[in-house]
C-alpha cells in the first residue's frame, strides 16, 4: 500500500525577521504561491498543505487553490505550528518546509521523499545541508551533527557557539 505524504508550510504575518513576508510579492505572486506551487511540481507529495494563523493567508491561497489548515496559539517556531495542525490531518509522513523559500527546488524534495521512502530506518529529521564554516546569518538554520551525523543542534547562531565569557565548570 502506497504511503500518504504531505507537505506542511507554516506561514503567518507576524513574522519577527520580516513581517507580512508570506505575502510579499515576486513577479506579482506571493511567495508562499511559489512555494506551493513549486512543491507541485514534485511526484513524490499527495497534499500540500499551508498551516496558518492568518485569514488573510487563506484568502490568497484560496485564490490559487491551494489547501490550507487555520490554526491558533502562541508557538515558538513553524515547526511548532505544524506539529499542532498535523494532529488534525491524516498522512503516514510529512515534510514541513519553510514558508520563506520561494526558490524551493522540487528535485530535492523528491529525492527527500525517495530517501524516506527506501530507509527501512525511521527518521524523524530530514535536513539537507550545506558545509559552511562559522557561518553567521540568522536567516540561515545552522546544524551541528556528530560524526554519526546525528542531529545535536539546530540553530540560527553560530555554531559551536562561541562565548564571550568563559564558563567555569565546578
Amino acid at each position: 500500500m502506497r504511503s500518504k505524504k504531505v507537505a506542511l508550510i507554516p506561514a503567518r504575518l507576524a513574522s519577527k525577521r520580516k513581517p507580512g513576508r508570506a505575502l510579499v510579492k515576486i513577479c506579482e505572486i506571493p511567495i508562499i504561491v511559489h512555494i506551493a506551487k513549486r512543491l507541485s511540481k514534485t511526484d513524490h507529495l499527495d497534499e500540500i498543505i499551508v498551516i496558518t494563523d492568518s485569514n488573510e493567508i487563506i484568502e490568497v491561497c484560496n485564490k490559487y487553490k491551494i489547501k490550507t489548515h487555520l490554526i491558533s496559539g502562541n508557538f515558538k517556531n513553524g515547526t511548532e505550528r505544524a506539529s499542532l495542525a498535523a494532529e488534525n490531518i491524516e498522512f503516514d509522513w510529512g515534510l514541513v518546509i519553510k514558508g520563506d523559500d520561494p526558490l524551493i527546488d522540487p528535485k530535492i524534495i523528491n529525492e527527500i521523499c525517495k530517501l524516506i521512502d527506501t530507509n527501512d530506518q525511521l527518521a524523524d529529521v530530514v535536513i539537507t545541508t550545506k558545509k559552511g564554516k562559522y557561518m553567521h546569518d540568522e536567516e540561515i538554520i545552522n546544524v551541528q551533527k556528530t560524526l554519526n551525523s546525528k542531529v545535536m543542534t539546530l540553530s540560527r547562531s553560530i555554531l559551536p557557539f562561541r562565548y564571550e565569557n568563559k564558563i567555569q565548570f565546578v
